[in-house]
């Protein structure tokens, strides 16, 4: 998810998230602040970059996460690096963690 752009030093980083059918992010009323804003809105898989402008994802998983592990790949553009987004299966769905793959 592209966040805001319009927040100056505020602007939070975009997120990588799993979006079902029937939810309500309530962007652009809430883009990760808090408050009341946000009740209720899910939570992000992971955060990236500021303005990261991801165009594609990759999940990875199977004969090649046996050496990568299971992780969503996202290349950035606007900081021209790919980052690796550790995938953690949870209740609510998946929680990441992010570390560079290449830049």
């Amino acid at each position: 998810m592209n966040q805001r752009d319009d927040l100056g030093a505020s602007t939070p980083g975009d997120w990588l998230s799993l979006v079902r059918e029937g939810e309500d992010w309530r962007f652009p009323g809430c883009y990760g602040q808090g408050g009341s804003a946000c009740a209720g809105v899910p939570q992000p898989t992971a955060v990236l970059d500021k303005h990261a402008a991801v165009g594609a994802v990759t999940i990875v998983t199977g004969q090649l996460g046996r050496s990568i592990g299971t992780a969503a790949l996202v290349p950035e553009w606007a900081s021209a690096k790919v980052q690796r987004v550790a995938l953690t299966r949870t209740r609510a769905g998946y929680a990441g963690s992010v570390a560079p793959l290449a830049n």
